[in-house]
């Protein structure tokens, strides 16, 4: 009988046990759900927040990114700092531990969330590591992210991360072979190939264009020939055809245009004739068009638009009369309406929208009233709605919004109260 009870004892205290061991099961497993969807909505609010691209499930930043480098023991990452060169690979039979891809640059560094606590659809974390250099100029195209880099043995040149690869980042091409710099700058994808500017060492700084692959890595056109440089910039894509300003001897620096192959890259219009530059600046698609500022000689800094062709590159309006200047700056398209900042000695410095046309292009409202300026800045497009910054005067630099027309464009709140001003900036659309 006496061991009968001990036996029921027994039985009755591994109930226990296991009872408290499921329910520490339990906990455990609540608190690690909660911490990584914590970790998870803090990564997508830095992301956010410091324009950090994503690319799958994954985000792109530099070790060199100090800001980056300071929140990640918040975010409970481990940033693993270049201890050895080119370190072999830790391996273990509970965890993928961290995977390294060596390059001739330096070494690629994975540091991966823990597989025995990953849940579907974390981020992977990648960490970029090259010697001395940040990268620079993130730019996805399709699967791929393509980005410019310092390297000891190959300057500063192009490479990519494939986000479906786990081989790291490879060097698209040496561009200005050995040691010197190629500096690809102005990197833009056009339907899946990417356009920048580039310095061979032969040809100058030109434009140029890649598929991803050594061999599709090429200049486009050496539009100032020799080792002139055309400098592109600006390079904008409407609708598959990249637009971009650059210079030459012949026609200065003005608009020009490219498919991708030598004989369909040329200048679209000699805006300012002659040698002179028309200087095309804030290039901004809007459902097709494409509306810039330039100066042809004549009347000024004014807003053009352009279909790609000749004859459809025209000034849109001569807002500032004869020989002053408008000035048209933060171009933003907002449904198929241009909303820029622009001046004449009417008004000042206000608030205009245009449609393409001469007739639809107009002030939207003067808010600071007579020859005084509101000096809006930082347009931003919210779901079809803009927001801005402006001063009336009477309530300082404040945060705006305009639905396009004169009684919908209000100030939003004034967060400095009476004449102060709260200066709002960097305006971000967020969903």
């Amino acid at each position: 009988m006496k061991k009968l009870q001990q036996d029921r004892r027994g039985n009755h205290r591994a109930q226990r046990v296991q009872l408290w061991a499921q329910k520490l099961r339990e906990r455990v497993t609540r608190s690690t759900q909660a911490f990584f969807a914590r970790r998870e909505q803090r990564l997508a609010w830095w992301s956010r927040t410091f324009r950090v691209p994503q690319v799958g499930h994954r985000w792109l930043f530099s070790q060199a990114n100090s800001l980056w480098a300071a929140f990640m023991s918040l975010l409970g990452l481990v940033s693993k700092g270049p201890e050895n060169k080119f370190s072999r690979a830790r391996s273990s039979s509970h965890s993928r531990g961290h995977r390294y891809g060596r390059t001739n640059a330096g070494r690629l560094i994975y540091e991966s969330l823990e597989s025995r606590q990953l849940l579907a659809g974390l981020p992977e974390l990648i960490e970029l590591a090259f010697e001395s250099s940040s990268i620079s100029q993130i730019t996805p195209v399709g699967s791929e992210v393509y980005f410019v880099a310092l390297a000891q043995d190959q300057g500063t040149e192009l490479w990519k991360v494939d986000s479906g690869s786990s081989t790291g980042a490879t060097l698209v091409n040496d561009i200005n072979p050995g040691g010197g710099s190629s500096s690809p700058s102005s990197l833009t994808n056009v339907n899946g190939t990417l356009f920048f500017s580039a310095n061979d060492g032969t040809n100058g700084y030109e434009l140029w264009s890649s598929n991803g692959t050594l061999a599709g890595t090429n200049i486009v056109r050496d539009i100032n020939p020799g080792s002139g440089n055309s400098i592109p910039s600006s390079l904008t894509n409407v609708n598959g055809t990249l637009f971009f300003r650059a210079s030459d001897t012949t026609n200065g620096t003005e608009l020009w245009s490219s498919n991708g192959t030598l004989a369909g890259t040329d200048i679209v219009r000699n805006i300012q004739s002659a040698s002179g530059s028309s200087s095309p600046s804030s290039l901004t698609n809007v459902n097709g068009t494409l509306f810039f500022s330039a100066t042809d000689g004549t009347n000024g800094d004014e807003l053009w638009s352009s279909n790609g062709t000749l004859l459809g590159t025209n000034i849109v309006r001569n807002i500032n009369p004869y020989s002053g200047n408008s000035y048209p700056g933060f171009l933003t398209n907002v449904n198929g309406t241009l909303f820029f900042s622009a001046t004449n000695t009417t008004n000042g410095t206000e608030l205009w929208s245009s449609n393409g046309t001469l007739a639809g292009t107009n002030i939207v409202r003067d808010i600071n009233s007579g020859s005084a300026s509101s000096s809006p800045s930082s347009l931003t497009n919210v779901n079809g709605k803009l927001f801005f910054s402006a001063n009336d005067t009477t309530n300082g630099t404040e945060l705006w919004s305009s639905n396009g027309t004169l009684l919908g464009t209000n100030i939003v709140r004034d967060i400095n109260p009476s004449s102060g001003s709260s200066f709002p900036s960097s305006l971000t659309n967020v969903n």
